[in-house]
């Protein structure tokens, strides 16, 4: 297993169930997510929650993220799939639901781990229809489930292991 982090910049959602971040297992990989580390704020009128959604769809994303390996390796492997943040041309459709958080009105981080044994780590199977082009599915997207999104902001870093 191959460990990545990566980084989701800061970013303020312009509506509801908007795509904030998505990531994309490659054509013959799976990964397990590993950890969340976000930090953020919500809106002081309402309940601000997010959360991680299975992908339905063959989807894009808008601004391409690279994922960078943990090992100090001279010359690591490169993470097979595609993070990135933002819609893209064809907007990812939630799935289910897999892991929900809260973030608060004042800033707060927000810091899950899976568990040593890895029995609760998230798992996205590896699918064939990631041709290493702009079209992906079978990953996870990160949206904003309620709160006034205009008021929310959202950043931090995930950290997958590639099988």
């Amino acid at each position: 297993m191959v460990i990545y982090n990566v980084r989701i910049a800061p970013y303020v959602p312009t509506s509801l169930n908007s795509v904030l971040f998505g990531i994309f297992p490659g054509s013959t990989r799976s990964f397990l997510l590993l950890e969340i580390d976000i930090e953020g704020l919500g809106s002081s009128s309402s309940q601000c929650e997010f959360g991680f959604y299975r992908t339905n769809n063959t989807s894009t994303v808008l601004t391409l993220l690279n994922g960078y390996p943990t090992d100090v390796n001279s010359s690591p492997q490169a993470f097979s799939g595609v993070s990135g943040q933002g819609p893209g041309t064809t907007a990812p459709t939630a799935g289910t639901l897999v892991h929900e958080f809260g973030l608060n009105a004042f800033g707060q981080r927000y810091f899950w781990r899976a568990n040593p044994n890895l029995n609760n780590a998230i798992l996205c199977s590896g699918v064939s229809t990631n041709n290493g082009s702009t079209s992906f599915s079978g990953g996870l997207i990160l949206q904003q489930i309620s709160g006034t999104p205009a008021n929310s902001q959202i950043g931090g870093r995930i950290q997958i292991g590639e099988l």
